[in-house]
């Protein structure tokens, strides 16, 4: 990948059917749906994303969804290019071990949250079905946090067993996915 010297690692996740559900559905909306749905937008091809989507007037209220939805999208985006970043040769899919290799990075975005790319992969759908008024990604968006809510404590567990007390005090000091709240 042009944004992290890393590759994604086909090995097997742990945590069962949630972490192969999430690796499908994140790769699926990321790679195929929002490229496809960008550039429909950006052709003024509309008639295929109106058939997942609500019909809402046009007014202040909507606008306002939009606008929202944009920036929780782009922040999304942006926060995905930065951790790939960070994360260079440690990136994997979720809920795979980390190798012997890997470090544990705990700098950038991870000073604000122990799984940035969660919190991209979670505000990316939700952002697009404000933008789109659609309930096709406001489905992927329940699916990704559910998924990533039960995958969470498998992959923190193979980061603990990987990287010990250095994890265990990092875990204390920062959040999981969302800054200072959760």
């Amino acid at each position: 990948m042009i944004f992290s010297k890393g590759s994604i690692r086909f090995q097997k996740p742990k945590g069962g059917l949630n972490s192969w559900v999430y690796n499908i559905t994140n790769l699926f909306v990321l790679i195929v749906i929002t490229p496809l749905v960008s550039i429909f937008l950006l052709k003024g091809i509309v008639k295929p994303i109106s058939l997942f989507s609500i019909e809402l007037p046009n007014n202040s209220f909507t606008i306002t969804l939009e606008i929202i939805g944009l920036v929780l999208f782009i922040i999304g985006n942006i926060f995905i290019y930065i951790t790939r970043i960070f994360m260079w040769n440690n990136f994997r899919l979720g809920a795979v071990k980390p190798s012997s290799s890997d470090k544990l990075i705990i700098s950038g975005p991870f000073k604000l949250m122990r799984h940035p790319m969660y919190f991209a992969v979670i505000i990316i759908p939700f952002g697009l079905a404000l933008i789109l008024y659609s309930y096709l990604f406001i489905l992927f968006f329940i699916i990704l946090f559910y998924t990533i809510v039960k995958m969470i404590p498998v992959e923190e567990k193979q980061l603990l067993d990987s990287y010990g007390e250095n994890y265990e005090n990092y875990r204390k000091k920062v959040k999981k996915i969302f800054p200072y709240i959760y």
